[in-house]
């Protein structure tokens, strides 16, 4: 379930926050609470795109399209993006939880 931010000013300075999580360090700032996906679903969804923009980019090859190589390697690249947030949900959910 992915919940819709709201926004927290504090020292006139806006501040993305979710509802459910607040800390307090020095001043009272929000904090972002990830509630989307889970990072092994992430982590599935990267190896995915992954794999389908190498196929992709071997059906490019194989058949010297430029345009499919390329969306390949757009598709590579977004599953890269998505294996490394992934990779980072769980340090930035021990951070906040901190």
């Amino acid at each position: 379930m992915i919940v819709a931010p709201t926004a927290a000013v504090t020292d006139g300075r806006v501040f993305p926050c979710y509802p459910g999580r607040q800390r307090a360090r020095g001043r009272r700032v929000e904090l972002a609470h990830f509630q989307g996906e889970s990072s092994t679903s992430d982590k599935v969804k990267g190896t995915a795109n992954q794999v389908a923009g190498k196929v992709k980019q071997g059906v490019g090859e194989a058949t010297d399209d430029p345009a499919l190589k390329g969306e390949g390697r757009v598709q590579e690249a977004k599953g890269d993006l998505q294996k490394a947030v992934g990779n980072a949900k769980p340090a930035i959910k021990k951070a906040a939880d901190l």
